[in-house]
């Protein structure tokens, strides 16, 4: 399932998990550096945050998948709606009751 942000924890926890670095390219545009020899510049959190942040990017990418990673644009960027976002943290809030109570929770 393929996800968009520009939440920085999402972001190095992302990183973190598929052993990237944040870098930046030769237009100072944020990158994910992952192996020496690459035409990355590597860079700490903050100067990449202030690239995206400038830039006005996220972060479209398939949490399973490093090679998904990919900057888009935030003003094209479409972004699911909030209500989606409840209705996925009340099926979630449902679930954890289930496994609580151990019974079905409406």
């Amino acid at each position: 399932m393929e996800h968009l942000t520009h939440d920085h924890a999402e972001i190095i926890h992302f990183a973190g998990r598929h052993q990237l670095s944040p870098a930046l390219d030769a237009e100072r545009r944020p990158a994910f550096g992952q192996r020496p020899g690459e035409d990355l510049v590597r860079c700490g959190w903050e100067p990449f945050f202030a690239a995206m942040t400038t830039l006005r990017l996220d972060l479209h990418f398939d949490p399973d998948d490093p090679s998904s990673a990919r900057f888009v644009s935030r003003v094209r960027a479409v972004h699911p709606p909030r209500t989606q976002a409840f209705f996925e943290a009340a099926r979630e809030a449902r679930r954890f009751l289930r496994a609580l109570f151990g019974r079905t929770a409406r």
